[in-house]
């Protein structure tokens, strides 16, 4: 039987940790800070029924890669992670 479309709810912009020029959260080398997010994270995803994260960070994955072991430890299971590269350009060419 075909049910149809399945709507899901995606965040595909989410900062880490690792964002240097975006870090709301703290120093990106504690694990103190690492738990912290990842319990937010977590919190959030099921309040409001978020399916999938863009994990996102500039000119790196590292926060993203930092999340894969937490979810390789039984963390975030019901959540797809993808990885998301944010640039930032100072010099405009037309």
């Amino acid at each position: 039987m075909n049910n149809g479309s399945t709507w899901k709810i995606w965040d595909l912009h989410v900062h880490t940790p690792h964002s240097a020029l975006n870090n709301q959260f703290g120093d990106p080398d504690s694990e103190a800070t690492w738990e912290n997010y990842v319990s937010r994270l977590e919190a959030a995803t099921q309040d409001y029924g978020v399916a999938a994260v863009g994990v996102t960070d500039y000119f790196t994955i590292e926060g993203y890669t930092r999340l894969l072991q937490y979810k390789a430890q039984g963390r975030l299971q019901e959540t797809f992670l993808f990885p998301n590269i944010e640039f930032r350009l100072d010099t405009v060419v037309y």
